[in-house]
């Protein structure tokens, strides 16, 4: 019985340790805005990253292991808008899913995003420091102004 026992749990747990250590979800969340303080016009139908932007994210110290809106599903990484109006007020956000990277992420590790507007090419990236634990990364009240970017005369 014992024996049997030993075999079972070992069928069942063996695949579990081959597989290597197991990512932690951790979601990050950015506002974004274009310099004329204005929300982004984007489409979001829920299913998919907004098309008119694409993001990207990938950690500084890592090679190969990145994370495109364009190519992953819209709940690993995406530009979208969120809010219904009232509670939060609607705004366009890029969410990222850090348990997504093949790579385990680590505290103090640096994630680099990219973010282009597709239409105008324009692009804009920024670094984000991964702080300890593992709540909700939510940076809602201060927001990155993205492209496009207005033309000024001078």
């Amino acid at each position: 019985m014992k024996t049997t026992l030993l075999i079972l749990l070992a069928v069942v747990v063996a695949p579990l340790w081959a597989q290597g250590p197991i990512n932690l979800p951790r979601v990050y969340i950015q506002k974004l805005l274009l310099d004329t303080g204005e929300t982004p016009l984007v489409t979001w139908d829920g299913k998919t990253s907004a098309p008119e932007y694409l993001l990207t994210a990938y950690f500084k110290d890592i090679q190969g292991d990145t994370l495109r809106s364009d190519v992953h599903p819209h709940h690993t990484i995406c530009v979208k808008r969120v809010g219904d109006g009232r509670i939060p007020e609607p705004m366009v956000v890029a969410y990222l899913q850090l348990g997504n990277f093949k790579s385990v992420w680590q505290a103090g590790q640096t994630i680099v995003f990219e973010i282009t507007h597709v239409e105008s090419g324009e692009n804009m990236t920024w670094e984000f420091v991964i702080p300890e634990g593992t709540n909700l990364l939510r940076h809602l009240n201060e927001a990155l102004t993205i492209p496009p970017f207005s033309k000024k005369t001078e």
